[in-house]
């Protein structure tokens, strides 16, 4: 009895990491595959964006001026710090309702959030307000046309959930400084993560990527391709 529970323990293991190397693997090749960003390729690029990312997860930093003030006016009315004079980028992420809201460290992390995020969750959008990012190790510059900004915008603007009074918020759930989250459009999970956002808005504003890239890894290679 006991050599069959290690036997079977053995083909699981085997089976868990088999399915992790194929997850690996196939998003690998997939970050290598290309697609074209739509618009035109050759238009001048004004607008200097980052991708602020980690070992799971990548986010959108967009720069702060009167027009984004404008256009996401909302925030303030939330408590979000949009006029502090210290504000250079606001920050945009998309993620597991379940794992984004509880993870705000990598000691946070627990079973139960994570598998609810692999095996499917509602979505929801983080803002985190930000000084300038522009020289730290983990900020990767994009550069966008106007026209191409303005599409990563709309992409941005489209996630969020919108109820009767305008883009719903998540009362009490934050990390603590000056970030909000909403609730936002889309299911999550292992097949269709942050990083398949983060590439669907690039391409939307100009910029080609993998074909495929669910992890951070994947889509730093797709653009560095």
């Amino acid at each position: 009895m006991t050599r069959r529970l290690v036997a079977w323990f053995i083909g699981l293991l085997g089976a868990v990491c088999l399915v992790i190397c194929s997850y690996l693997l196939a998003a690998g090749i997939g970050g290598l595959i290309a697609i074209d960003g739509a618009g035109d390729a050759r238009a001048p690029a004004p607008v200097r964006i980052y991708l602020l990312t980690n070992a799971l997860h990548a986010d959108f930093a967009i720069p702060i001026d009167e027009t984004t003030r404008e256009r996401y006016g909302f925030l303030r009315e939330d408590g979000f710090p949009l006029d502090h004079p210290n504000l250079k980028y606001l920050v945009f992420g998309w993620g597991s309702r379940a794992f984004y809201t509880s993870a705000k460290t990598w000691g946070d992390i627990r079973p139960g959030p994570t598998l609810t995020a692999i095996t499917g969750d509602r979505s929801v959008v983080h803002v985190v307000p930000a000084t300038d990012i522009s020289t730290r190790d983990n900020a990767v510059a994009v550069d966008l046309s106007q026209a191409g900004y303005e599409r990563l915008l709309e992409h941005i603007d489209g996630s969020f959930a919108i109820g009767p009074a305008g883009p719903q918020l998540l009362d009490g759930f934050n990390y603590g400084q000056g970030d909000l989250f909403y609730e936002a459009h889309g299911g999550f999970d292992i097949f269709t993560p942050c990083n398949i956002w983060v590439a669907n808005g690039l391409r939307k504003a100009g910029v080609s990527t993998g074909i495929w890239t669910p992890t951070t890894y994947s889509l730093l290679l797709s653009l560095r391709r």
